[in-house]
């Protein structure tokens, strides 16, 4: 698909968004230097605040369930925006709105979206408002890879710097490129040269 340029968006605190499962009870010690008033001290029976507890009401970084929670949220909000997950690839969406075609990449919380037209991938990011996505514009890096938008060619992802980046830190970034990994003046076997091995599946 040609389209237009690909938008990056980033969701901020992704996970503390989602709710956590209603079944499941998550306490937490008090944070340090979390100011704890005599009241509730005297309420709650204790003398001392590291004796309390918080209970989560929302899903927090670091929660084995962290992730798979925000994804369950997000996928909510785009399919009832419309859009459809692909069967292949989870973290693919798509969606025709009239005669343009919106997809989107998800990485957690970072998105990529294009489509036939600016205003399709302009839609995109407004039905996510209520997550708070912000806006990165057009997108030209994203985990990692350069996005080159190639007009009516589409998108071409690569890792180029990230390569160079490699042969740099391992000290072959002046290295002599070859063709082959093996000197070519190496000794070549000619035939009957050699005697030929028994075959065993024969």
């Amino acid at each position: 698909m040609g389209g237009v340029p690909a938008k990056h968006g980033d969701i901020l605190n992704a996970c503390g968004k989602a709710d956590k499962e209603p079944h499941l009870r998550i306490y937490l010690q008090m944070p340090r230097g979390m100011p704890v008033s005599e009241e509730t001290l005297r309420s709650q029976s204790v003398s001392d605040a590291s004796e309390l507890v918080l209970e989560l009401r929302k899903s927090l970084y670091g929660l084995k369930q962290a992730g798979r929670l925000w994804n369950q949220l997000l996928h909510s909000k785009l399919s009832s925006a419309g859009f459809t997950r692909c069967e292949s690839d989870m973290c693919f969406y798509w969606k025709r709105d009239g005669d343009d075609l919106v997809v989107a990449g998800v990485y957690v919380e970072d998105l990529l979206a294009t489509g036939t037209s600016a205003a399709a991938a302009e839609r995109f990011f407004a039905s996510l408002a209520s997550l708070s996505i912000k806006d990165l514009g057009r997108a030209s890096k994203s985990l990692g890879m350069r996005v080159t938008h190639n007009g009516q060619n589409g998108h071409t992802l690569d890792q180029e710097e990230a390569i160079r980046n490699l042969l740099r830190d391992n000290g072959l970034a002046d290295a002599n490129s070859t063709y082959t990994p093996i000197d070519d003046s190496c000794y070549k076997l000619e035939e009957g040269d050699a005697e030929l091995l028994e075959t065993p599946s024969a």
